[in-house]
């Protein structure tokens, strides 16, 4: 079973993949090739009311 990190800050989504990883290398200190899942969340504002 791979580890499972939650990402909570608001992400913007429009970074697609490469920056998502770029986030989880430069932000968490983590290889993103490790095989770890990454969950992330939008910011409030996207989500529809």
């Amino acid at each position: 079973m791979p580890e499972i990190y939650l990402y909570r800050a608001p992400v913007d989504f429009r970074k697609q993949a490469n920056g998502l990883a770029l986030l989880v290398e430069q932000e968490l200190g983590h290889n993103p090739f490790s095989g770890a899942l990454y969950a992330f969340t939008l910011p409030y504002s996207w989500h529809k009311a």
